[in-house]
């Protein structure tokens, strides 16, 4: 995995159009991620044990049966996220200025971003932590139009919170199933919501005309983003700028033609 520097992109990473990786350089709400590096492995691997040692509580093995076989399982999970995911981007979560609390390793394959783990400790569960992960996920899909898909256990809670996300199950749910997949459809971008708002203006000589009054290309931009948001589009001010400057022709013409 990469060992670039806190949020800057690194060789094969997933990054944005406009050059940044993820929506925002300050991260997720009230989180930093930083890079997993080497010294990072014993960290990754009690938060691998920690989550997972409730589920072999059940099966009558001993101490140390359990370690070896968790050891076991994350070696094998860690060569295949390599294998499977190789431009995958690995952060360790901290609180500001605080100790590691979790994990997040993200891909971008076939038109999607995938969630390949994402992991918190006990402690910090129910919190906001994770809901400000998938935010922070869910607008760097929206930024870059692209879907969202994820596995999850059939029987973790956290299927709940990604319901609450516009996630759903990619085919119907069987009982026996022990993981399930899940996508959320990719969104418009601001640009294609602009693009197809463009379309509807230029097809309505009213509010085509009650923009090309507009007393300037500051107050063509605003006036422009008030009315598609009135209208239910999806797009900012820096959206209808980007778009208008994308023409050497002036700020009028590149409207009306």
């Amino acid at each position: 995995m990469s060992t670039a520097a806190p949020n800057q992109p690194g060789a094969g990473e997933p990054v944005s159009s406009s050059g940044r990786l993820g929506p925002s350089a300050a991260g997720p709400d009230g989180l930093s991620l930083r890079r997993t590096r080497p010294e990072d492995e014993g960290f990754c691997r009690a938060l691998f044990v920690a989550c997972r040692q409730g589920e072999l509580a059940a099966t009558g093995l001993g101490a140390e049966q359990c370690r070896e076989l968790l050891r076991q399982q994350f070696d094998l999970r860690s060569a295949a996220y390599r294998a499977q995911f190789p431009g995958a981007s690995d952060w360790v979560v901290h609180e500001a200025g605080g100790p590691p609390i979790g994990r997040l390793v993200v891909a971008h394959q076939d038109e999607a971003l995938v969630v390949v783990d994402v992991a918190l400790l006990a402690h910090v569960r129910g919190a906001g932590r994770g809901s400000a992960l998938l935010t922070w996920i869910t607008a760097w899909a929206d930024q870059e139009g692209l879907a969202v898909r994820l596995e999850v256990e059939a029987q973790n809670p956290a299927r709940r919170l990604y319901a609450r996300f516009g996630f759903e199950c990619t085919r119907g749910e069987r009982a026996d199933e022990a993981y399930l997949s899940m996508v959320r459809p990719a969104r418009a971008t601001g640009a294609q919501e602009f693009d197809r708002f463009r379309l509807e203006v230029l097809a309505d000589a009213r509010m085509a005309e009650g923009l090309r009054h507009a007393a300037g290309p500051e107050a063509l931009v605003a006036r422009t983003a008030e009315l598609g948001q009135a209208r239910g589009y999806r797009f900012t001010r820096d959206d209808v700028s980007a778009a208008l400057s994308d023409s050497r022709r002036t700020w009028f013409e590149r409207w009306v033609g």
